[in-house]
Formats: structure tokens, sequence, C-alpha cells
């Protein structure tokens, strides 16, 4: 292959590029990106960026020296329009089409609004880019009160932020408690309680209908309307409701999409094409269903088996397999996920309650172990990160081990 395009310059795309490179692929690299902005990395946006302790330079991916020996190609503040299988074009509207050899689509995805509504008018926010962080920061030192809709890790890593900067700030959670579908409401309790305790008035059940901008007393307002006909208002609203994959420039060829790009468990899409990171749609043995997995380490992980696998080829290409590992920094406590808990499983608690709210939570599918979810409990999560590297590896025999090293541990504590 004389040139690899990768469409996307997000966290999977730089990381596949750098693979590439790691494999001693010497040819062309295109990097291919819809914002303006060299790669950066995004958990910080909601935590440290938005607070404005970390600064752009803190969460770019790439130094300037890292760009000149990896001898990489941008084309930034492009959006691709469509793609042309046939002739490998990746079609860019005004600013042209790019032939490829090899394809690695990283396009992500963007935050979901509410029917009707421009999540980008005043008082109203989404957090996805630099821009969006920055809008935020800036609304939020001129604002008294924020209003979240959506009680998932990025809603709550904001709340967190919003009250250390003296911000009052209030959660709507259709779900009985945040995290529930994901989590269960035993943890998602736990997650709340926590969440309570430094100042957010947390409101679950509550169905929001519509956002509607206006102002009172000549000073902008966004008020947000329940199926109740409850009404809050609030100076700035965040929608936290998810994320759509970008793959509407795909809606005119023959890559297949169903709530992402659809690719085998080797994440190829065809022969030439690969995917990787939020957008992509992996068949994953943990799950045994097609998901994608919106989440720092995953994207990293897909990054680097898509590249590494484009380079061999289908038929010398490995799984993946890779155990799905997520966190969340919010509040002082750091929250983990080994695994895809759902929120029907089975939860049990590992060891006893610890008086330095140090969890350890399994989870139970068909009797199978689904997943670990720890909370303050890094030492633990991280022993667990180190032996599973695989998902045949999460068994009950593993469990077992673990709760008996747990118990022991508190026992001589």
């Amino acid at each position: 292959m004389e040139t690899i395009v990768i469409v996307g310059a997000s966290l999977a795309g730089t990381r596949a590029a750098q693979t590439l490179r790691a494999e001693g692929y010497d040819g062309r690299i295109i990097l291919v990106g819809e914002e303006s902005e060299m790669p950066y990395d995004r958990p910080p946006l909601s935590k440290q960026f938005l607070l404005g302790d970390w600064a752009r330079e803190d969460i770019a991916l790439l130094t300037p020296k890292e760009v000149e020996s990896l001898k990489l190609e941008f084309r930034l503040g492009v959006r691709a329009t469509g793609l042309d299988r046939e002739h490998k074009r990746l079609l860019l509207g005004v600013d042209g089409d790019l032939s490829y050899d090899g394809l690695i689509i990283t396009t992500g995805a963007r935050p979901r609004s509410l029917p009707g509504l421009d999540p980008h008018q005043e008082g109203v926010h989404v957090i996805r880019t630099m821009g969006d962080a920055q809008r935020l920061a800036e609304d939020l030192r001129n604002g008294q009160t924020l209003g979240i809709i959506g009680g998932g890790f990025l809603g709550s890593e904001v709340a967190s932020a919003a009250r250390r900067m003296g911000v009052a700030v209030t959660m709507l959670e259709r779900d009985p408690e945040p995290m529930a579908a994901i989590l269960g409401t035993r943890v998602g309790r736990v997650l709340a309680d926590i969440q309570r305790q430094h100042g957010v008035d947390v409101r679950t059940e509550s169905m929001v209908r519509k956002v509607v901008v206006g102002s009172v007393n000549g000073v902008p307002s966004v008020q947000v309307i329940n199926d109740d006909e409850t009404r809050l208002e609030f100076d700035n609203v965040l929608l936290s409701i998810g994320a759509a994959p970008n793959t509407e420039w795909l809606a005119d060829s023959d890559v297949l999409i169903d709530n992402g790009v659809v690719c085998d468990d080797k994440l190829f899409v065809s022969d030439s094409i690969v995917t990787a990171g939020d957008v992509a749609r992996i068949n994953h043995p943990l799950q045994g269903f097609q998901r994608r997995i919106e989440h720092w380490t995953n994207a990293v992980q897909l990054g680097e088996v898509a590249a590494a696998n484009l380079l061999a080829g289908r038929r010398k290409a490995r799984s993946f397999r890779s155990v799905p590992y997520v966190w969340s920094d919010q509040f002082g406590s750091r929250i983990e996920i080994i695994g895809s808990p759902r929120g029907d499983d089975r939860v049990e608690l590992l060891g006893s309650e610890a008086k330095d709210n140090k969890r350890l939570f399994v989870y139970f599918r068909d009797g199978a172990p689904s997943a670990l979810v720890g909370i303050n409990a890094r030492s633990w999560m991280l022993g667990v990160r180190r032996r599973i590297t695989d998902v045949a590896e999460l068994n009950l025999a593993f469990v077992e081990n673990l709760e008996k090293e747990i118990s022991d541990n508190q026992a001589a504590a």
C-alpha cells in the first residue's frame, strides 16, 4: 500500500497512525479531520480543561516533534462527504478527493440533542470539542445555575467541575438512578449519593420534554419543561444524553451502517477498509452482539488493532478480544468499569463495605461474570487489568480468587 488515509483526526485515528509507523509502514499517511485543531485528547474537556487547569498544549495528542518523526500529512478543517469504494476515493466536497490504498474510518460520534433544539444557541451546551468546552467554561464563569440533562459519566464530570466553580447544579435523570440502564440501581444509587454529598440536586425519573431559550427581566435564561409540566429555569443547560455516530457521509456508499460502521471482529469493513473508535460497531465476543463502545481505552486499542490488521491483511489479522475498560473521575472519586455491565445483571459486592468508600462490585449475566465495577478501588482494579487481557479470562474462577484476596486484605487491615 502506497497511501493510507485516516478519516477522523481523533484519538483512534492518531493511535492508528502511530501504529502504522511502529509496524514498519513507510508509505504516505494522510489524516483528515473536520476540526481545524491538531488532534487532542477529549476526556480532559469535561474536567481539567473545563476548569482551566490545563491548556491546549496539555491535551495535544502529538507534539510537533512527533508529527515530524511520524511524517504525517494533515487535511484539517475538512469534512468527508462521501466514499467511492470502487475507485478507492474519499470524497471531500469542495476540498477535492483523496485516493487511498487503505482507509481507516475513525470519524467518532457527536452529542445527541433534543428534537428541534439547537445545542449551540445561547445558554444551551453540549461538550465534545475544545470549542464546546471553552464556551461552556465561559458561561459557567458568568452564570450561577446549571441544569444537566442526563446522568451519565460526562454529565457527572461536568457537574463536578461546575460545583468546584461555585455553580449550583441540578441533574435531571430519566432513570430511577444515574446510569441505572448500565450499572443497575444499586450502583447507580451510590453514584447519586456521591453527587448529592457534593451539593448536586439529583432528580431521578425526570423526563425532559423540551428546552426553551428566553430571558427573564432581560437576562438570558433556559427553561426545562418535563413531561409532567414541571418547569425549571437555569442560566445554562448541558445536554448529556448520549452520542450519535458520524456516519452520514457514508449514506450513499455500500458500507453497512447500523448505529455505527459495522465491522467484523477484526475491524474490517472490506479488504481495504477498517474502522475504530466511537464510530465502530464491532461484534465483540464478551457482549455476544454488536455494539459501539464510546470510551478512551477502547479508542486506543481499536486504533492499534485496526492499523495492524490493515497492514497484515484479512487472513493474518487478529480478532479484537480486549476486555472493555472505562473510567470516570468525579467529585474526588474514581469510578472504573472492566467488562460490559447491563442494568439487569445481578450485582454483588466483593468483600465488605470499606470505611474509605472503597467498593468493588461484580456483575453476573446468565450465571457468568460480565463486569467488575470499582469505586475508589484503583489498586484492586489495576491488579485486575494486569491479569485480564482476554475476555475469556473474566470467569468464575477469577472472581472467586479475587473475592478471597479482597476479603483477606480487608481482614488484615
